[in-house]
């Protein structure tokens, strides 16, 4: 007996001519933060601790140390990992107290790594 053929529709949205995006699921979207933690933070090796736990994490950004006494982390990538670095965040090494974590969502730039700026 032959086998019938079906037609199965793809829906492709276009952004423009040249590009065709899939749709991505939710939890595969990148997304941004920007992470301000307070405390004993400076001089305990917060941001090298950081950096290793975002290679970790596959995050891409940066970490600085703030003129306030404070670090600043701009991080990107799936928000699962962003929430494992947050709460690791909350925590950070164990020379380090942490009093405060502030988290503020920011649009996506793409970064290539996860770097340590001075």
């Amino acid at each position: 007996m032959p086998r019938a053929h079906s037609k199965v529709a793809l829906r492709v949205v276009r952004n423009d001519e040249s590009r065709v995006r899939f749709p991505v699921s939710p939890q595969k979207m990148p997304k941004h933060l920007n992470i301000l933690i307070s405390g004993a933070v400076q001089g305990v090796f917060f941001r090298a601790h950081a950096k290793k736990k975002a290679d970790e994490l596959g995050i891409t950004g940066f970490v600085m140390n703030q003129r306030d006494r404070r670090v600043y982390i701009e991080a990107e990538g799936p928000a699962g990992a962003l929430q494992q670095l947050v709460d690791w965040c909350k925590e950070g090494p164990d020379s380090a107290e942490v009093s405060s974590v502030e988290i503020k969502e920011g649009k996506v730039v793409n970064f290539s790594d996860f770097q340590i700026k001075y």
